[in-house]
């Protein structure tokens, strides 16, 4: 009688041990992400859509070059992605990434994209002219004088 109950527990060890590697294993799955496209480019903002093979949040690290900021859509409830970067400089180049985590923390990442603002030419004129003021305004100008001169003073110390 002892036998048929040592068998049984056996068998019941390996269907857990079995089970368990299962679900470790399903777990440690990242999403896979694909068809990450670029629309509606506007001077000063572009979406990024993407698709997950599962439900994860969404985020796009992106910036002028490889250092990136973030726009997040935080739930974990969709696999269609859709964020918006707004805030961005007329006719300037910027670099992203899409980045997708599950429920359980297990993160995507794709390679780098990049994508061109739409050139608007009254914003561009209306950031020189902000710029000339700049340069051109009497306190602005001692300012920026103060500042190259403690900048040469700590490059040129013995």
């Amino acid at each position: 009688m002892q036998q048929p109950i040592i068998a049984r527990v056996k068998t019941i060890a390996i269907v857990l041990c079995t089970l368990a590697i299962l679900v470790i294993a399903l777990r440690a799955y990242a999403a896979e992400i694909s068809s990450v496209k670029i629309s509606d480019i506007k001077p000063d903002a572009a979406t990024v859509t993407w698709t997950t093979d599962k439900n994860t949040d969404a985020t796009i690290n992106f910036g002028l070059d490889e250092r990136c900021g973030t726009v997040r859509d935080g739930a974990f409830d969709k696999k269609d992605h859709s964020l918006t970067i707004d805030s961005l400089d007329p006719a300037t180049t910027y670099h992203f990434r899409v980045v997708s985590t599950d429920a359980e923390g297990n993160k995507s990442t794709t390679a780098g994209f990049v994508f061109t603002t739409k050139d608007d030419q009254k914003k561009i004129k209306d950031r020189v002219i902000k710029d000339i003021k700049k340069i051109t305004d009497p306190t602005a100008i001692i300012e920026i004088n103060e500042q190259v001169k403690e900048t040469a003073g700590d490059i040129l110390k013995p």
